[in-house]
């Protein structure tokens, strides 16, 4: 639990806690990815969706694509990540952005992409 996040016992109840070793299918099309690299527990969402588009929702891997494209960190010294592990995930990462032209690596703050993802009409603009 983090601590600025603060659950009594009834809400922490609603939640269902599940321990995987690298990847656990929870879904058809679905499955979580570990990715302690930015904090523990960190995840990356896998979606294939029923048109054969691919996603891989990388969460804060990284903050802009340039990051998977070159396999650099943050360069933010205010940020402690786990360096081996960021530098694994940005690895795979990069490897499915060169290999595999169907999936599409979705971070979480690089506006830019999203922008693009959206003219592309990959992602829509808002959650519905």
């Amino acid at each position: 639990q983090m601590p600025e996040i603060k659950l009594n016992s009834e809400q922490a109840s609603r939640f269902i806690v599940v321990d995987y070793e690298k990847y656990y299918p929870f879904a058809p099309g679905m499955a979580l990815i570990k990715a302690p690299g930015h904090t523990p527990g960190s995840q990356m969402i896998y979606v294939a969706l029923d048109s054969g588009k691919e996603f891989v929702f990388a969460g804060d891997v990284a903050w802009h694509m340039d990051g998977v494209r070159t396999v650099t960190g943050k360069d933010a010294p205010w940020i402690t990540e786990d360096e081996a592990s960021i530098k694994g995930e940005l690895t795979w990462l990069n490897g499915l952005t060169r290999n595999e032209k169907n999936v599409t690596v979705v971070l979480s703050h690089d506006e830019e992409q999203r922008l693009d993802n959206i003219k592309q009409k990959l992602l829509g603009d808002r959650l519905e």
